[in-house]
């Protein structure tokens, strides 16, 4: 990166990760083409330099952004997925899409080498607990301390009170952010990638086999004469162009520009006015959808909201008799839902066992339109849970009054 945009771009990370992260003059920044680069770039590095081989144990928070499920199924990279499933409730039933720590202590096995996760997490958008936080990073100190962590926390600024794994354990962790969700800037691609300097992975770079470092070395020797005292961030930037176009590596000079822009905007907002008037304009949709919902939401003071996941049985259970869930399942398939959201109102909604997330759940991104259309679909939704009320009643399954709570504002 250019000199001062790197410095820039270090200030502003530095100040939305929370408490903890790594002083400027002690992190390693990369900029890329977005966080969907980044994330390759990494996983290249990984694997170039024997960090990573197939066969090995991943874990990966879920749900989760799918590209991230599927990377790990590459046949280049054949890697073992070891789902940490949010599978936290709240009083009512209702999903909190947190971690419990029977899934968290997962991570104490040291064959896991990986861990990939979101935070806030997506398409659940929720911040993780602090509680878990510390509990990876106890797990990190006394069972698994040379755990590799990728987490991708794109969405630290749609909540307050916000603190990253990179600024709890920044010795694991590689940190992934993109500018565009924040600044609605995705065609710019404009993403980063740091390290702390006293990173785990130098240690096991450090590490390896002299068998291994004399093929690295002669990856590297168009670049350097010494490659055993590349860092790993020397190595991602080489990397991401083959080492042999290593002098082209990283995004254009006007990005780079672009990138120190948004920075500088968000360092000088002093009042944070533009990070409250994103937040609100989230949490203005979010209700609007809600109320064509007739619905109500469980208060959490950890929810982002950028997306919401709809589980319609998990919803059915809590709230029809047990004879209404028994006719569903056997009546509709899961994605039943989203053909009637296309056909009935023209909206595209994304299943939620794509990101590995209950198999009658949606997924909505609050971030694409306005308040009012959010509404209407919120009742296009109601429209065709009548649908399927009504179809019950005449089979005379249970009393209407029963089934007719539904449109009595319910909690999802």
């Amino acid at each position: 990166m250019l000199n001062y945009c790197s410095e820039i771009g270090k200030r502003y990370i530095g100040s939305i990760m929370g408490e903890g992260f790594p002083e400027p003059d002690a992190v390693d920044i990369f900029a890329t083409e977005g966080g969907t680069a980044a994330m390759r770039y990494i996983f290249d590095t990984l694997f170039a330099n024997r960090l990573l081989a197939p066969g090995d144990s991943i874990a990966i928070m879920a749900p989760v952004f799918t590209p991230y499920l599927n990377i790990a199924d590459l046949p280049m990279y054949g890697l073992n997925k070891v789902l940490v499933e949010a599978d936290g409730t709240f009083p009512n039933g209702s999903h909190s899409w947190q971690f419990s720590d029977e899934q968290i202590d997962k991570l104490r096995d040291p064959s896991i080498k990986l861990l990939v996760c979101i935070n806030p997490t997506n398409p659940p958008s929720v911040r993780i607990a602090d509680e878990t936080i510390a509990r990876i990073e106890k797990i990190v100190h006394e069972d698994n301390p040379n755990l590799i962590i990728i987490t991708d926390d794109v969405y630290s600024t749609f909540i307050d009170g916000f603190r990253s794994l990179s600024a709890v354990i920044p010795q694991n962790t590689i940190l992934v952010y993109s500018y565009s969700k924040y600044f609605g800037a995705t065609g710019w691609r404009l993403g980063v990638i740091t390290t702390a300097r006293d990173t785990v992975l130098d240690k096991l770079l450090a590490a390896l086999p002299d068998e291994t470092k004399e093929i690295l070395r002669a990856r590297y020797s168009l670049s350097t004469d010494d490659a055993d005292s590349l860092t790993f961030a020397q190595r991602l930037v080489a990397d991401s162009r083959d080492v042999a176009l290593n002098h082209t590596a990283g995004i254009s000079g006007p990005q780079q520009v672009q990138l120190a822009l948004f920075s500088l905007f968000d360092i000088l907002d002093t009042e944070k006015s533009y990070r409250k008037a994103a937040q609100g304009l989230v949490a203005d949709r979010l209700n609007a959808l809600l109320e064509g919902l007739d619905s109500t939401l469980t208060p959490d003071p950890l929810r982002t909201g950028y997306y919401i996941e709809i589980d319609f049985l998990s919803f059915a259970k809590r709230h029809y008799p047990t004879e209404f869930v028994e006719f569903l399942e056997k009546t509709y398939e899961p994605a039943d839902v989203l053909f009637r959201l296309a056909a009935q109102a023209e909206t595209v909604a994304l299943n939620g066992s794509g990101f590995d997330g209950p198999p009658w759940s949606i997924r909505l991104s609050l971030a694409n339109l306005n308040a009012e259309d959010y509404r209407t679909i919120g009742k296009a939704i109601r429209k065709g849970r009548r649908g399927v009320r009504r179809r019950v009643e005449s089979l005379c399954l249970s009393p209407r009054d029963t089934l007719v709570e539904i449109d009595r504002g319910q909690e999802l």
